[in-house]
């Protein structure tokens, strides 16, 4: 149980940046074996240095939904916590990069 607790409920793929040439935009990572992965996140960063997250969910609400005959609010719920997770993330790179301009210690080479 503690070992579950430790490596948490979510998958995290990522590819990393393509090749410029690449026309590559979108990367769906796979579920592991384990059952107990609710999340699965694919991550890339396109031939314009644009960083795309996918995302898989299999949390119990999504089944529930789509086997009442609601998939799209499932798509939904499952997009807003997408988009609520990239704009975290926006907002969290963007304090740091504050952080770092600020800081004496920074020198940006230009």
């Amino acid at each position: 149980m503690l070992n579950d607790l430790i490596k948490g409920r979510e998958v995290f793929s990522n590819v990393g940046a393509v090749v410029k040439s690449s026309t590559l935009t979108r990367f769906i990572s796979a579920k592991d074996d384990n059952d107990k992965k609710l999340l699965v996140w694919g991550m890339i960063t396109d031939a314009n240095g644009v960083m795309r997250l996918s995302l898989r969910d299999f949390r119990a609400h999504v089944g529930i939904l789509q086997t009442a005959g609601f998939p799209e609010l499932a798509q939904r719920i499952t997009q807003d916590y997408l988009e609520s997770y990239a704009m975290g993330l926006n907002h969290y790179v963007d304090d740091l990069r504050r952080i770092t301009l600020t800081s004496r210690e920074t020198r940006i080479q230009r």
